[in-house]
């Protein structure tokens, strides 16, 4: 079955539900496809407090309210998973696993993959602690103790910015190698008078429920991370 409609969006994130809620007001003709469950990365967020309007929220409450909006314009999100694209002369076809589409403009709003750092069971705490950008979640390990997993430049830059937040940084190096990014980072942090507050943690290291710091509850570990050398928390 061939799907023809003006517009094709694939992604019902935040920047998809975005473009549909302004195509419907505009009276286009439209699809919005999501292959998983809408919201993307919002539905693996805990708590958002940079989203202007909305103070603090948790992210899967935040992409319910986005999906609610569709749902008041009439917008439907149809399941299929795009699996390629052709420019043809009548605009762009894309082949789902379920059906055939054709539309004069496309709006790509897939968003993107995280890249995790291979650590056994990493996925069970994405969202409960586990972060990926230091400028969008650094204020909620305010004066916690945190772990940085990086061997490249933005990492180090990562563990630089939280510095300045956080109580302690642990920087998890996989390489152990002294590096020109780790002189670099020591380098910022002399010009600044500050001493370097990192610990570099490396092998075997594993992600556990812990009773570190006294609580077994990890949702509710804000520092998340508990790296282990050997079996043994970091020297504090």
């Amino acid at each position: 079955m061939k799907i023809i409609k003006d517009v094709g969006i694939i992604g019902a994130g935040p920047a998809g539900m975005s473009a549909a809620l302004y195509l419907a007001r505009s009276k286009y003709s439209f699809l919005l496809i999501e292959k998983e469950m809408s919201g993307g990365k919002l539905n693996i967020t805990t708590q958002i407090e940079n989203y202007p309007g909305v103070g603090s929220i948790d992210g899967f409450t935040l992409g319910m309210n986005m999906k609610n909006q569709l749902k008041s314009f009439n917008i439907s999100i149809k399941k299929d998973n795009c699996i390629d694209v052709k420019k043809v002369d009548e605009g762009f076809e894309v082949i789902g696993e379920k059906d055939t589409y054709l539309f004069k403009i496309l709006i790509i709003a897939t968003g993107s993959k995280t890249k995790g750092s291979g650590i056994k069971d990493e996925e069970k705490y994405y969202g409960k602690g586990i972060s990926f950008c230091a400028v969008c979640d650094g204020f909620l390990y305010k004066n916690k103790d945190v772990a940085v997993f990086a061997s490249s430049r933005k990492g180090y830059l990562e563990a630089l910015y939280l510095a300045n937040i956080v109580n302690k940084v642990y920087l998890i190096n996989d390489n152990n190698s002294d590096d020109e990014e780790d002189n670099l980072a020591n380098r910022k942090l002399a010009k600044e008078g500050k001493k370097n507050p990192w610990e570099i943690v490396t092998d075997n290291i594993t992600l556990k429920e812990s009773e570190y710091k006294g609580t077994k509850d990890v949702s509710r570990m804000r520092n998340v991370i508990v790296a282990r050398k050997n079996g043994s928390l970091p020297n504090q």
